[in-house]
């Protein structure tokens, strides 16, 4: 067990996978995270998913990317539960929304204040 998941063997493979409880946590935790981002960007959550560059719908997907990340779950869920809401994204794209948050929190106080408060209300 590592980070207090439960982990089974696959009998397969021999290899450890998640619990089916925590994979549902995470899909939970994902949806939480589009509740509020949608909110705090004054977006419908379905908007979030638009095959879109415009910047107000790229830059919510971009901190949703960053909080799943840092929550942290991994590229391959992150792209699982986009693609189930209807956007289909690539890895590097993740890890560029990602990047570019990063960079953001790194020169402007409000985009910490912002991560923070989304971060306290999933936790409320």
């Amino acid at each position: 067990m590592t980070n207090g998941e439960r982990v089974y063997l696959n009998q397969t493979r021999g290899t450890a996978v998640p619990h089916i409880n925590q994979i549902n946590m995470k899909k939970q935790i994902f949806n939480k995270y589009v509740e509020q981002v949608a909110y705090v960007y004054g977006l419908k959550e379905e908007e979030i998913f638009k095959s879109s560059r415009e910047a107000k719908y790229s830059n919510a997907r971009h901190m949703l990317y960053y909080l799943c990340k840092t929550r942290p779950m991994s590229i391959k869920q992150i792209q699982t539960y986009m693609t189930e809401r209807g956007h289909s994204t690539h890895h590097s794209s993740i890890i560029h929304g990602v990047n570019r948050v990063q960079e953001m929190m790194d020169s402007d106080p409000d985009y910490v204040t912002l991560y923070t408060n989304i971060n306290l209300k999933i936790k409320s």
